[in-house]
C-alpha cells in the first residue's frame, strides 16, 4: 500500500432516518414501560404517616390528687381531677395550634402564642382562638389506670368518676 492509500479514510456509515426513528422508537416505549412500572410499583408502597397512638394511659387515678392539673407533655394533654370526677382536655389551642399552658393564679389556660386565655373547662375567655380546648373520653383500663382516647370528644359537663 502506498502513503496515500493509508490517508484516505473509508467513509463511515451513515444511519438511515428510518433506523433513527425505530431506535427513537422502541427508546420511547421502554422508556414509558419502566417508567408506568416504577410508579405502580411505587403507589405499592404508599408513604405512612406514624402518629402516637390516639388511646393511651396515663396513670392512676390515686397519682392525681383532688383539685390537680397535671400536664402529660408526651400526649399534650391537662389531666384534671376535680370533685365531679376526670377530665382529659386538650393542651393544643384551636388558634394555630400553640401548646397552652395552666395559669394556677390566674386560674386559666393561657396560650404563649397569641394569647388566647381558656377556663378550667376548656371554653375560651378571650383572645383570637375560634373554639374551646377539646375534651377527651377517659375511663378506666382493666389494670386500673386511666385510658383516654383522643379519638372520642365528650362535652365539657361529662367526667370520669371512679
Amino acid at each position: 500500500m502506498s502513503q496515500e492509500d493509508q490517508n484516505i479514510e473509508e467513509p463511515k456509515e451513515k444511519i438511515s432516518r428510518r433506523k433513527f426513528l425505530l431506535w427513537v422508537g422502541w427508546g420511547s416505549l421502554v422508556t414509558s414501560l419502566v417508567g408506568s412500572f416504577l410508579g405502580t410499583a411505587r403507589f405499592l408502597f404508599p408513604n405512612v404517616l406514624f402518629e402516637p397512638p390516639s388511646s393511651f394511659k396515663v396513670g392512676k387515678p390515686e397519682d392525681y390528687a383532688e383539685g390537680s392539673i397535671i400536664f402529660s407533655e408526651e400526649h399534650n394533654i391537662f389531666i384534671l381531677h376535680e370533685k365531679a370526677g376526670f377530665r382529659a382536655i386538650s393542651a393544643v389551642c384551636t388558634h394555630v395550634g400553640c401548646i397552652v399552658n395552666w395559669n394556677q393564679s390566674q386560674n386559666k389556660f393561657i396560650c404563649p402564642c397569641h394569647g388566647s386565655t381558656f377556663s378550667p373547662t376548656g371554653e375560651v375567655l378571650s383572645g383570637a382562638a375560634i373554639g374551646p380546648l377539646k375534651s377527651f373520653s377517659i375511663e378506666l383500663a382493666k389494670d386500673g389506670k386511666l385510658l383516654v382516647d383522643t379519638r372520642k370528644t365528650v362535652k365539657k359537663e361529662d367526667y370520669f368518676r371512679v
